[in-house]
């Protein structure tokens, strides 16, 4: 009888081993599948349909203001139709991801406007042709949208909490404790649902509202 419970306890075992091992080559493959930790984040960037209004002036927007001169608009100003896109791109940008034990330290570059396109310009300056106007706000937008853009904290922002969020879902079902740093510094975790919040808190928070 002794001899049988020392077998079924063996047996325990090397099943128990064997999950573990095996749930741990499983853990560590995660860390090492760095193409698809790649393409995770360089596609959770933020896309925004917005449309900005500069005052059309001698230092910021001089062909436009050359046109604006001529035309003799007082107070001219230029409204940009833009998409944008927020996010960052580890194809080309340095990035690592640490293990040690069960913590992940994912650490990835600062998000910034990844790409963006006009779709429109309108203008307040008077009698000039659509060509005479994209022509000169092309010359002006080239160096002063992208800077325009970068100031908008909030999308940037957004776009941090959305990369933080996609990596939450593909590393903390596998019970890792994940910390996400943007240009070394960590950001505090968005919570989501059924990762770092557990249903019935969100179910309670909802009681009530409307």
């Amino acid at each position: 009888m002794l001899k049988y419970f020392f077998l079924f306890v063996l047996l325990i075992a090397t099943a128990f081993a064997g999950f573990y091992f095996g749930s741990n080559r499983v853990r560590d493959g995660l860390v090492a599948n760095y193409p698809t930790i790649k393409n995770l984040v360089n596609r959770s960037y933020v896309e925004v349909d917005t449309m900005l209004t500069f005052p059309i002036t001698a230092e910021e927007t001089p062909a436009l203001f050359a046109l604006s001169s001529i035309s003799k608009t007082d107070s001219p100003t230029l409204t940009v139709n833009v998409i944008a896109k927020y996010g960052t791109n580890l194809d080309t940008h340095f990035y690592k991801i640490n293990k040690n034990g069960n913590q992940i330290e994912a650490m990835l570059p600062k998000t910034w406007v990844i790409e963006y396109k006009v779709v429109r310009y309108t203008s307040t300056i008077k009698g000039v042709s659509e060509k005479e106007l994209q022509s000169s706000a092309n010359k002006d937008m080239a160096v002063f949208l992208p800077i325009k853009l970068e100031r908008m904290k909030a999308y940037q922002a957004e776009a941090k909490s959305k990369i933080a969020t996609a990596l939450m879902f593909y590393f903390m079902p596998y019970q890792f404790d994940l910390k996400v740093y943007f240009g070394n510094q960590e950001l505090k975790l968005p919570e989501v649902v059924g990762l770092n919040k557990e249903i019935e808190e969100y179910i309670g928070e909802q009681v009530g509202k409307k």
